[in-house]
């Protein structure tokens, strides 16, 4: 591994087992593939950005998404996503991005004018929760809580009171920038971040399982059938949820009788 790579698990491994980090590790994050996703940069942007609120004598929900519409953040949807979307510095700049980019940096900007701000780990489309309010970055709309709790079951209703960890974010972010090495078989790339995402695991087991998996399919599709091996062994060991360990068996019977290809 590289020193720069090696500087990056470090720092997501430290962050991982913070609270309230969110912007700070989803920089760490953008550092993966953005040399310009700087943290004093970004910092001094958005403390900027802070400014013509900071002497409002009285805030609210609604004065805060107008000023993001005054500076240029607008309703938008992508209809191509590419790496860009993942970087914090590339959403300030462009004022568009992935929904998890836009609204770390809502939250923080939020956060820096007195609002009580987190990030709500809603499945599919990452949301965040303002003053009690939940919004959704990228209409910049505030939504119906009954309508979010009625696509949800038992206790993942819970998510929407729930603040998302630093360590979830950051893997729900190199998610997305996987899929995209995915979509170009940039495999070299993909084993790299399930690297990082490994760091993560730290302070999250149970996060390994599914990284370990992710390995092992990897490794066969570079046609290493060992090593896809070794990583479906480790998943299985170390997860309880009975579909992943079954998936688990079933990869490693059909690698069992595959054979090296050496490149």
């Amino acid at each position: 591994m590289k020193q720069k790579d090696s500087d990056i698990s470090r720092e997501l491994r430290r962050l991982s087992e913070g609270e309230d980090n969110e912007f700070e590790i989803a920089v760490a994050v953008g550092r993966t593939f953005d040399e310009n996703c700087n943290f004093n940069d970004l910092d001094g942007a958005i403390r900027k950005l802070a400014l013509p609120l900071e002497s409002e004598a009285s805030r609210s929900l609604g004065v805060y998404i107008d000023f993001l519409g005054h500076i240029g953040f607008k309703s938008h949807s992508l209809e191509r996503v590419d790496l860009a979307h993942s970087s914090l510095a590339w959403a300030l700049a462009e004022k568009r991005g992935l929904p998890i980019s836009l609204a770390i940096l809502f939250i923080e900007l939020a956060r820096r004018l007195g609002f009580d701000s987190f990030g709500v780990n809603y499945p599919g489309h990452f949301l965040l929760s303002i003053s009690g309010s939940l919004v959704d970055p990228s209409t910049l709309s505030v939504l119906d809580r009954k309508t979010l709790s009625s696509r949800l079951k038992g206790a993942d209703i819970e998510l929407l009171d729930q603040p998302a960890s630093p360590a979830v974010i950051a893997m729900r972010m190199l998610n997305n920038i996987k899929n995209q090495y995915l979509q170009s078989n940039s495999l070299d790339l993909v084993l790299q971040v399930l690297d990082y995402q490994e760091a993560l695991s730290y302070s999250h087991v149970e996060f390994n399982g599914q990284i370990h998996f992710e390995r092992g399919e990897t490794y066969g599709a570079l046609g290493r059938a060992e090593s896809a091996v070794i990583q479906y062994e480790l998943a299985l060991n170390c997860t309880d949820n009975p579909s992943l360990k079954e998936a688990c068996r079933r990869r490693m019977e059909f690698f069992k009788g595959a054979s090296e290809v050496l490149h």
